[in-house]
C-alpha cells in the first residue's frame, strides 16, 4: 500500500470519530453557524477530509494568508483526491512573478476555477482577497470550453486562426499558458488551466493524435483520445469581468473560516460577505464542539525524548504515525528511532536524564517489548505540515521536520506540475535569488553567461553553491532548475558540490 492509500485509509477510520459524527449531525440539522475549537496542527484539514468522506458537499475554506492556504492544500491533497481541491490564491504583493501576455491573476486562479467547473463537489481553499477580484461570469467559462477528439474532422485553418483571434500568442515554441506554435500540420498550444502544453497533429483536416508534452524536453507525457480546454485567453481589457467568486457556488456550500478573528483583522474592509452556512474553526468564545487535542511536543532534535513519548503513547495504546518528506528522510528517521528504541529497551542503555521522572507512569519500562513498540508505529514518506495528538481517540501524527525543528521543504507552487523552470521565469529572476538544482541542491542564481563547451559558445545559467563553487547549466538542461520557496525571512543553506549532502537531504 502506497503512502497516499495509507493516508486515505487513516481518514476512512477517523471519519467515524465521535466529534466528526457530531459535527456532521450539526451540519445536517440545518444549523447556520457552527463553531469547533482546539483544532491544533493539521487537525483542521483532517476534520474536513473526514466530513467529505461521510458525505459529498462543497466546502469553501478561507484562511488569513497564502502560506496557510497552501498548507491546507498540501494536507488535504494527502487525504483526498487532489482533483477535487481548488487552490485560489492571488499573487503576493511583492511577487517577482510577472506575466507578459496574460492577466496575471488568471495564471494563479484558472486551474482552480476550472476544477470548480468540472466537479459537482469541490473543496476550495482561498484567502479574503478573492472577494475583491472581478471574474468572468461562470457562463463565459462554459461557453468558451471546446472538446476535440482524435480522428475528428476539424478545419485546420479555422482551428488555428480561432485560437489566435481568441488571444493565444503565436511563438516559435510554447513556454507558458496562452502560447501557440504552428509548424506544418503540428499545432502546439498551452491552454489555461492545463499543467502541460498540448500537441495536436493534423493530417489535412483530420486530427491524427493529441498528446501532452514537456515544454523543455519536448517529450510526450500522455496521449489522449479527447480533450476539453478553454479556447480563449481571458484578458481584462477584452473580456467582461463583472462577476465574483460567490457566483460559482450554491446556497448549500459550507464556508469554513479558519481563525475568524484573524481573518477579519487581516481583511482590509473588516467585512466578509454573508455566508448561508458557516463553520468557524477556533473562534473565540463558546463552541458547539470542543476537541481534546494537543500539539506535537517539542523535541528539539532529541531522538531520546521522542522515544520516551513513543513509549508513553504505546502504553496508552495510542496509534502513532511518524511521517517524513521523501523516502530517504523517512528511512533515515525510522533507522534513528528504531535504533534508539533498541538501545533503551533491548540493550538497557541508561538515558542522560531520569526517564521515570519525566513519565512517572512508565515505571518498569525496560519490560516493554521493543519489537511490539516498533510494530505500533506507521511510517509514511509524505508528511502533513504539523503533528498533533488526540488523547481521547488514541491517535497521533508526528512529523520528522518538527522533531528536528526544521521547516517543511516546499518546491515553488507555481511549478509543481511542470518539470523545471521556464526561460520566461529564469529571465525574471534576480541575481542572488535562491534556486534548487534537482541533482545538486540549493544554489544562488547568478545570471546568464556565454561559455565555450565542446568547441562552441553556448548560453548557460550560472549557479553559485556553498564556498563559491560554480556550476554552468546549458539551456538544454534548465528543466533541472526550480525556484526555491521557504518560510518568509528564512535563508536556506547553500549545498556543497561534490558531496552526498543533497542526496541525503532529499
Amino acid at each position: 500500500m502506497n503512502t497516499k492509500s495509507k493516508f486515505i485509509e487513516t481518514v476512512n477510520k477517523l471519519s467515524d470519530l465521535k466529534y466528526i459524527d457530531d459535527l456532521d449531525k450539526l451540519i445536517e440539522s440545518g444549523k447556520k453557524d457552527i463553531t469547533i475549537k482546539n483544532l491544533v496542527g493539521s487537525l483542521g484539514s483532517l476534520t474536513i477530509a473526514g466530513l467529505c468522506n461521510r458525505k459529498k458537499r462543497n466546502y469553501f475554506i478561507i484562511t488569513f494568508s497564502n502560506k496557510e492556504a497552501e498548507e491546507w492544500h498540501h494536507n488535504l491533497s494527502l487525504f483526498i483526491d487532489e482533483n477535487k481541491i481548488a487552490l485560489l490564491t492571488a499573487p503576493q504583493k511583492d511577487s517577482k512573478f510577472e506575466v507578459e501576455t496574460l492577466d496575471q491573476r488568471y495564471i494563479w486562479l484558472i486551474e482552480g476555477l476550472d476544477k470548480i467547473r468540472k466537479n459537482e463537489y469541490v473543496i476550495v481553499i482561498t484567502t479574503p482577497e478573492i472577494f475583491d477580484i472581478k471574474l468572468p461570469r461562470q457562463t463565459n467559462f462554459k461557453n468558451n470550453t471546446k472538446t476535440i477528439y482524435r480522428g475528428e474532422k476539424v478545419n485546420f485553418l479555422e482551428f488555428t486562426q480561432g485560437l489566435i483571434l481568441n488571444g493565444f500568442d503565436k511563438k516559435d515554441f510554447v513556454s507558458g499558458q496562452g502560447d501557440i506554435s504552428i509548424r506544418g500540420g503540428i499545432v502546439d498550444f498551452y491552454p489555461l488551466g492545463w499543467s502541460n502544453p498540448l500537441r495536436i497533429e493534423f493530417w489535412g483536416d483530420e486530427i491524427e493524435s493529441i498528446r501532452e508534452f514537456d515544454p523543455i524536453s519536448q517529450r510526450s507525457i500522455q496521449h489522449h483520445d479527447s480533450i476539453d480546454f478553454f479556447e480563449t485567453v481571458f484578458e481584462s481589457e477584452r473580456d467582461l469581468f463583472d462577476s465574483n467568486i460567490m457566483e460559482y457556488f450554491s446556497d448549500d456550500t459550507i464556508f469554513v473560516l479558519d481563525s475568524p478573528e484573524m481573518l477579519i483583522s487581516e481583511y482590509k474592509t473588516n467585512n466578509l460577505p454573508h455566508f448561508n452556512i458557516t463553520l468557524n474553526l477556533n473562534k473565540f468564545g463558546n463552541a458547539d464542539i470542543n476537541i481534546n487535542s494537543n500539539e506535537q511536543p517539542k523535541f528539539h532534535g532529541s531522538v531520546s525524548k521522542l522515544v520516551k513519548e513513543i513509549i508513553k503513547l504505546f502504553q496508552s495504546n495510542t496509534k502513532l504515525i511518524l511521517c517524513a518528506e521523501g523516502k530517504i528522510h523517512s528511512e533515515r528517521f525510522q533507522e534513528l528511532v528504531e535504533s534508539r528504541i533498541d538501545d533503551i529497551l533491548k540493550n538497557n542503555t541508561d538515558l542522560n536524564d531520569d526517564f521515570e521522572e519525566i513519565h512517572p507512569t512508565l515505571s518498569g519500562y525496560h519490560n516493554f517489548s521493543a519489537d511490539a513498540i516498533k510494530k505500533q508505529i506507521v511510517w509514511l514518506d509524505e508528511t502533513v505540515s504539523d503533528g498533533f495528538i488526540l488523547p481521547e481517540y488514541k491517535f497521533a501524527i508526528f512529523t520528522e521536520h518538527q522533531v528536528f525543528d526544521r521547516a517543511r521543504f516546499q518546491i515553488y507552487r507555481t511549478k509543481k506540475h511542470i518539470s523545471g523552470i521556464s526561460l520566461q521565469e529564469l529571465n525574471q529572476l534576480n541575481i542572488g535569488d535562491y534556486v534548487v538544482h534537482l541533482d545538486k541542491g540549493i544554489a544562488k542564481f547568478n545570471g546568464f553567461h556565454k561559455v565555450t563547451m565542446g568547441g562552441s559558445l553556448q548560453d548557460c545559467v550560472k549557479l553559485v553553491f556553498a564556498e563559491g563553487d560554480i556550476l554552468y547549466i546549458t539551456l538544454n538542461y534548465i528543466n533541472k532548475i526550480q525556484k526555491y520557496s521557504s518560510q518568509e525571512g528564512v535563508e536556506p543553506k547553500l549545498s556543497k558540490l561534490g558531496t552526498r549532502e543533497w542526496i541525503k537531504k532529499k
